[in-house]
């Protein structure tokens, strides 16, 4: 209900427009108040229903209410800044969180202008409720967090991703250097084995020979190998054998060192064949798969 209590000295408009300005400022679709500046404070003069519904005072609760009722302390603060350049400069808003009778805060933005009656400083505005604005904007802002919190995640994983292929080439290309080396070794010793007779330095290089050939074990590198390649290419050990069950494990291995964009020469290292071997094991693939002439093997296995 619009008030007119201690108002006795404000000419706002004649008797005869008071019930249309009454009606006006109800029909407002915010709220409204008139606040008298008596020294260092503001005091409610005048409200609209909306006043009332808002804040759940009683018409009698809210006559000559401090401005601070409607705040907490911490946030009237910000706002009593405001009502000073209202004062000094004429006018000003602000987005501010209100204080119900219950507890509740509720968000809005106010705007209001001072002016001069007879001699009393006032301050009148208007307050719309942003609520739903506000809680918009949150919500925006906290699935942009998210979004972003995501992306970067991807980046991470992306990254781990491209350092596990790294060390998983590294991995595979380190084991063929050794075999190399194994290998030549072996063959080093066999050389020297053989082109000399059976004395005691001979027992002890063929006992060396003996020793490497037992550590020259292609298979635990590749269980190591498979492993770390299963971390980074999950499925495609799977995938290849489902959609291609004639494809022999020396094969489907062969095809995995193929997935990391190792050449034959490198596979023939990690393997201990010779680049020969490597090519008539691609061609049994190739024809197993049903590839074309002009199809390229590598592009067949990156498609996996």
């Amino acid at each position: 209900m619009l008030q007119s209590k201690d108002l006795n000295t404000i000419s706002l408009q004649n008797s005869s427009d008071s019930e249309i300005s009454e009606k006006i400022i109800n029909s407002l679709p915010g709220i409204f108040y008139l606040y008298e500046k008596i020294g260092d404070q503001v005091f409610l003069k005048r409200w609209n229903i909306n006043h009332v519904k808002v804040f759940g005072y009683s018409d009698e609760e809210l006559i000559n209410s401090l401005g601070s009722t409607f705040f907490t302390k911490k946030e009237y603060k910000r706002v009593e800044k405001v009502i000073e350049k209202v004062f000094t400069e004429g006018t000003s808003q602000i987005q501010t969180r209100l204080l119900t009778k219950s507890g509740k805060q509720v968000h809005y933005l106010l705007e209001a202008f001072s002016f001069v009656e007879n001699d009393g400083h006032y301050m009148m505005g208007v307050g719309i409720d942003i609520t739903s604005r506000v809680n918009l904007e949150r919500n925006l802002l906290e699935a942009l967090i998210e979004k972003n919190k995501l992306e970067l995640e991807k980046v991470k994983v992306n990254k781990q991703l491209a350092s596990k292929k790294r060390e998983l080439i590294a991995l595979a290309i380190e084991s063929g250097k050794r075999n190399r080396i194994i290998s030549t070794t072996l063959i080093d010793l066999n050389s020297i084995i053989k082109g000399h007779p059976q004395n005691e330095l001979i027992q002890r290089l063929i006992n060396i020979r003996t020793n490497i050939e037992q550590q020259f074990k292609i298979k635990q590198d590749w269980e190591l190998f498979k492993l770390n390649f299963i971390e980074v290419h999950h499925d495609f050990l799977n995938n290849l054998h489902k959609k291609h069950p004639t494809l022999t494990s020396s094969e489907l291995r062969l095809c995995a060192y193929l997935r990391i964009h190792l050449s034959s020469y490198q596979i023939s290292d990690i393997l201990n064949v010779t680049p020969g071997a490597i090519k008539k094991t691609r061609y049994r693939i190739r024809k197993k798969i049903g590839l074309a002439t002009k199809d390229s093997l590598d592009d067949y296995i990156l498609s996996f």
